[in-house]
């Protein structure tokens, strides 16, 4: 991702076990991993909570191209 070729790239991290108390918060999963515009999507498989919200930002991405 860091390679000079794709540094318009879109990319899409789904901070997935949101639902987990121990879950870490998007906030310090952006930090720690140095992400600036890219999206950090909060989700929880289980529940199917954030995964369209994310893959909507993702196609909006695409499309913008």
């Amino acid at each position: 991702i860091f390679v000079s070729g794709l540094r318009d790239v879109a990319v899409l991290v789904f901070a997935n076990k949101q639902d987990l108390p121990s879950a870490m918060a998007v906030s310090d999963i952006t930090e720690a991993l140095g992400l600036k515009g890219w999206l950090v999507q909060p989700s929880c498989a289980v529940s199917g909570s954030g995964l369209v919200e994310g893959l909507d930002w993702l196609s909006n991405q695409i499309q913008n191209q």
